[in-house]
């Protein structure tokens, strides 16, 4: 009981901010892995949002997109929980003659291996125009989950919050701490390739997996690194130290911001780096 006490305690002293992000995770929980990969450019839906979302308060810029309608074609935005129309406008003509996207899906094993694909690699050159329109619904600031609806088109769903930029900064952060490679606490695995250097007599092991592949680069963990200090050297008023060394550990934090925190994971390889590992004994 002492220690429920305590963590209510500590909950009901945390800022209030923590508890105003908003979720921006709209995966399909049915959709397969390689639909998922390329849903976004591939099989993109014609009526094109952010699916981030948009911040409550702006009053100048909430706009939805569509190619190939017809100039003053109604548009609406769907309350997305009760089914209620929540704005409704007309498309307005951006240009006429916008190229056409394109793209060539091509998923690989270790980057080279071809495992499926979507489209040719002809789909990957724009070659024709559409016209393109703009349904801008930038008065609506009630905060909510909508999506926009043109004829029998309708968009991805997105959220209207005033936190929402919290929330790209945590999904983004957290990223990192899934893609963390060798002993470092990452909320996803368990240590992984905790011999990386031992061949050359050096510790390498800690920063991120490059992309999704599992493998390390270089160049890509220096950048990361300087990008994350940066960050924090620019906004340090604003950076937050919401968890632990994991972001499991989200009752006791571990008094360093998370994204200073997050710049050490890939700092300490060069540290490392520069201490080269005793001899072994043969």
């Amino acid at each position: 009981m002492k220690k429920i006490f305590l963590l209510l305690i500590y909950l009901f002293l945390l800022p209030e901010s923590i508890f105003a992000i908003p979720s921006i995770d709209n995966t399909c929980t049915s959709c397969d892995r390689r639909y998922l990969d390329s849903m976004n450019v591939y099989n993109r839906r014609p009526i094109r949002v952010n699916q981030v979302g948009y911040k409550a308060d702006a009053t100048h810029n909430k706009h939805a997109f569509a190619a190939d309608y017809a100039a003053g074609t109604t548009f609406k935005v769907i309350n997305a929980n009760t089914g209620a129309e929540a704005y409704s406008g007309s498309l307005e003509l951006i240009t006429p003659t916008a190229p056409k996207p394109g793209i060539y899906v091509n998923g690989a094993f270790n980057s080279i291996s071809q495992v499926y694909h979507f489209g040719s690699n002809s789909d990957s050159v724009a070659t024709s125009t559409e016209a393109l329109y703009r349904a801008d619904f930038s008065s609506l600031t009630t905060p909510g989950k909508y999506f926009v609806v043109i004829g029998t088109d309708t968009s991805a769903s997105f959220l209207i919050d005033a936190n929402i930029y919290n929330a790209i900064f945590e999904t983004g952060l957290k990223f990192f701490g899934i893609q963390r490679c060798g002993n470092t606490k990452s909320q996803l695995h368990a240590p992984c390739h905790l011999k990386d250097g031992s061949a050359v007599g050096h510790d390498l092991t800690g920063g991120w997996h490059d992309c999704g592949d599992h493998f390390k680069v270089s160049e890509t963990v220096a950048y990361a690194t300087y990008v994350l200090s940066t960050t924090y050297l620019v906004y340090e008023d604003k950076a937050e130290d919401r968890y632990g060394n994991s972001y499991d550990d989200t009752v006791f934090t571990d008094g360093i911001p998370d994204v200073l925190y997050e710049a050490k994971i890939g700092a300490d390889i060069s540290l490392s780096y520069t201490k080269p590992q005793k001899q072994m004994d043969s």
